[in-house]
């Protein structure tokens, strides 16, 4: 998926942790709040990009609204 590039050392400790079976699960574990802070990226960039949701935040209020 282009919207989520992982690092190099990112990719590599999760191969890490696949090997092992020691892996959660982050989308039960974490907030999308703690996703984003883990990120690096704005608050709205992390999904609502070119790449990946290609919207804004009031564009998505409409839409499931």
């Amino acid at each position: 998926m282009d919207c989520h590039v992982p690092t190099l050392s990112e990719q590599i400790g999760e191969g890490a942790a696949w090997l092992t079976g020691n892996y959660g699960f982050p989308l039960v574990e974490r907030t999308a709040s703690e996703l984003t802070e883990a990120s690096g990226r704005q608050a709205d960039e992390l999904c609502l990009n070119e790449s990946c949701h290609n919207l804004t935040r009031d564009d998505l209020y409409e839409l499931t609204a």
